[in-house]
C-alpha cells in the first residue's frame, strides 16, 4: 500500500510490481488487496477525485496479474470446484466452528478497543466531511475485509487480524481530527492530560489481549505425550502407511511423522471433503471393527 501511495516515483513503482508478485505468489488472501484497490477506484470516481494515470493503469495490472498468477496456480482446482474454489471448498461443519465463537466481545479483543473507535470515527469524518483519496484507500480495504467476514470467505482470526492494522493506521488522522476538535473548545487546558490518559488505556488494552490470547494458544498447544507419539509413528510404521486421526492432527502426521493422513484442514482438491471428514469421526465412535474397516 505504501509504495502504491508513491507510485509516481519509479522506485516505489517497481517496488509495488515486485511485491504484488511476490505476494500473488505467496497467498490467495492478496486479492483483499485488489479488491481494496478496485473499490478505492469506486470510491474515488463517487468522490470525483482525479486519480494519477500511474494509479489508474496499476489498479488494473495488478488485477490482470494476480488473477493470471491464481489461475496458474490453482487451474486444477478451479475447473473442479468453480466458484466454490472461493470457500476453499471447506466443508459447511467446518466453517461454522470457525465462526461458532465470533461475538461482539472477541471482535473487541481481537480489533482492540481504539483501534476500532478510531477507525469509524475516521471513516465517518472523511467519508462525509473531509476528502482524501489515501485515507479512502485504507477505507476501501476495511470495507472489503469486513464483507469478507460477512460472506464467511476469510477465517475471522485472518479477518481481524486485518481489520486491526487497517483501524490502527486510521485511528491516526482520527486522533488529529478529535485534538483540533478539543482545540476549539474550552477543554484546551486538558487536551496534553486526555492525551496521557489515551495512551495509557491503549497500553492497557493492548497488553490484556495480548495476555488473553497467548494463554490461549498455549493451552491449545500439541502435549509433549501427544508429539512423542508423532515420533514414534515416524520410527515404527512403514513409509508408504497412512494414519487415521482427528482434523486438527492431520498436518502433524504429516510434518513429524512424515506419513499420509485421511484428512486435514486444507480441503482444496480433496476427494469429498465433507464426507471423508464424516466418515474419519465415525470410526472413532464405532463400536464394532467391520464398519469401521469397510469405511
Amino acid at each position: 500500500i505504501f509504495t502504491f501511495i508513491h507510485c509516481s516515483s519509479k522506485k516505489f513503482l517497481f517496488g509495488f510490481i515486485s511485491l504484488l508478485f511476490i505476494s500473488s505468489l505467496l497467498h490467495p488472501s492478496t486479492i483483499i488487496l485488489i479488491l481494496g484497490l478496485l473499490l478505492y477506484l469506486i470510491i474515488s470516481k463517487l468522490e470525483k477525485i482525479k486519480l494519477g494515470e500511474a494509479e489508474f493503469e496499476l489498479i488494473f495490472f495488478a488485477t490482470f496479474i494476480f488473477i493470471w498468477i491464481q489461475f496458474l496456480l490453482y487451474k486444477t482446482a478451479f475447473l473442479s470446484s468453480g466458484m466454490g474454489i472461493i470457500w476453499q471448498d471447506i466443508p459447511s461443519e467446518v466453517m461454522s466452528r470457525y465462526f461458532e465463537d465470533v461475538t461482539i466481545s472477541s471482535a473487541l479483543l481481537q480489533i482492540g478497543v481504539f483501534p476500532l473507535l478510531g477507525g469509524v470515527l475516521c471513516i465517518y469524518h472523511y467519508l462525509l466531511k473531509i476528502r482524501n483519496k489515501h485515507i479512502y484507500l485504507y477505507i476501501a480495504l476495511s470495507t472489503v475485509v469486513a464483507l469478507c467476514l460477512f460472506l464467511r470467505v476469510i477465517e475471522p482470526a485472518f479477518g481481524f487480524m486485518y481489520l486491526g492494522v487497517c483501524f490502527s493506521i486510521l485511528t491516526g488522522p482520527a486522533y488529529v481530527v478529535g485534538l483540533s476538535y478539543f482545540h476549539k473548545t474550552r477543554l484546551v487546558r486538558f487536551v496534553r492530560p486526555l492525551a496521557v490518559l489515551v495512551i495509557i488505556t491503549i497500553i492497557f488494552t493492548t497488553i490484556a489481549p495480548l495476555i488473553y490470547f497467548t494463554q490461549t494458544e498455549r493451552a491449545s498447544t500439541i502435549a509433549p505425550s501427544i508429539y512423542s507419539a508423532f515420533e514414534w509413528l515416524a520410527d515404527h510404521t512403514s513409509t508408504n502407511s497412512t494414519v487415521l486421526a482427528v482434523l486438527r492432527e492431520g498436518h502433524l502426521i504429516t510434518h513429524v511423522a512424515g506419513r499420509k493422513n485421511v484428512v486435514d484442514d486444507y480441503f482444496v482438491l480433496a476427494p469429498e471433503p465433507a464426507e471423508r471428514l464424516q466418515n474419519s469421526q465415525k470410526m472413532f465412535q464405532l463400536p464394532f471393527a467391520t464398519p469401521a474397516a469397510e469405511l
